[in-house]
């Protein structure tokens, strides 16, 4: 009886950790490209660029998305503690 009053009080310990670790990430931006023209650089947006956001680890998809008209993208994904993105 003890060690199950002791697995469930780990439990209960353990679980605000576990939930805490898991977070949402909102990634947002827009897209360029540079471009020459008449002897100068300038910056134009890149509409319907396709986007890819990776696991740091192994290059695992996490999220793909493609820009819209102004490049614009917006990400949002549950991170998780142990992963570099």
């Amino acid at each position: 009886m003890a060690a199950k009053i002791r697995g469930i009080w780990l439990l209960v310990c353990l679980l605000p950790v576990a939930m805490y670790a898991q977070q949402t990430v909102r990634v947002s931006g827009q897209t360029f490209v540079c471009a020459y023209a008449d002897g100068k650089d300038t910056l134009e947006t890149l509409p319907y660029a396709n986007l890819a956001l990776l696991e740091g680890k192994d290059s695992t998809l996490v999220k793909g998305r493609t820009a819209d008209a102004q490049g614009r993208f917006d990400f949002t994904f549950t991170a998780r503690a142990d992963m570099p993105y």
